[in-house]
């Protein structure tokens, strides 16, 4: 899987690991304090998106079959 070379799907999926990373990040408590600076964060935040966006796989959604 080539990171540079994204479609629409990939890069939707690559924002959705990225914004669950960054909330891990900003809300664990030694991380998240004020002593670690924002690049830092924003840095190891990208760092691990990277990482770990080629094992996120892509399931397509079941399409319900009613309302309930």
């Amino acid at each position: 899987m080539d990171i540079l070379n994204l479609n629409y799907a990939e890069f939707e999926r690559f924002l959705f690991v990225l914004f669950r990373v960054g909330a891990m990040i900003i809300f664990v408590p030694i991380l998240g304090s004020r002593q670690i600076p924002g690049a830092v964060k924003i840095g190891l935040m990208l760092f691990l998106s990277i990482a770990i966006f080629p094992l996120v796989q892509d399931r397509p959604i079941p399409e319900p079959k009613g309302l309930f």
